[in-house]
């Protein structure tokens, strides 16, 4: 991303220090992807379907949130993980900072749950181990990477326009759907 911000400064729109799929004409989605293509990567969707969510659910959207990324994400990190390496989560920075806290918690808390419950791990989690941490988008290359990818399914998913994940579908090794029809 940083190297093609930088060939793009000369052109108005781009100016800035960081690209959005919402805010990217077509011809800039598909260049971003296929460049991706060129580094090692891999990536999970979770579909969910609003309109499926209870409705009092729907009212709490940190909840739904905080249920949707963590669960998911966490069970498939840690079915994978040796309790040694470090795992770093990076989120856009869209929560207040009590509300921020508040995910962090949870996350600590499910991937302890996660790691002895589910899993049925013998040892203790080693919470040291997890970070999670809030990024403004315009400063974390990995936030906008995730941007495009999340714009590419959206396009899929609501739009019908599959013309962007088919750019990057080799990378992404699971889709989950929640509440999916």
């Amino acid at each position: 991303m940083k190297r093609f911000l930088g060939r793009s400064k000369t052109k108005k729109r781009y100016a800035g220090k960081e690209l959005k799929f919402s805010g990217s004409r077509s011809e800039i989605r598909e260049q971003i992807l296929t460049k991706l293509l060129n580094v090692e990567w891999t990536a999970g969707l979770i579909i969910l379907e609003k309109d499926q969510v209870k409705a009092n659910l729907r009212k709490i959207p940190d909840v739904l949130y905080n249920y949707t990324i963590l669960e998911f994400l966490m069970r498939d990190l840690l079915s994978f993980y040796d309790n040694i390496a470090p795992i770093n989560i990076h989120i856009d920075r869209s929560k207040d900072r009590t509300r921020a806290e508040a995910f962090n918690l949870y996350a600590f808390d499910k991937a302890s749950y996660i790691w002895q419950q589910v899993l049925k791990r013998k040892t203790p989690f080693n919470l040291g181990n997890l970070t999670v941490e809030h990024c403004y988008s315009h400063s974390n290359k990995c936030v906008q990477v995730a941007d495009f990818i999340a714009g590419a399914a959206f396009q899929r998913y609501e739009r019908g326009n599959s013309t962007f994940l088919d750019i990057i579908n080799t990378r992404i090794t699971k889709e989950t759907y929640l509440w999916h029809r």
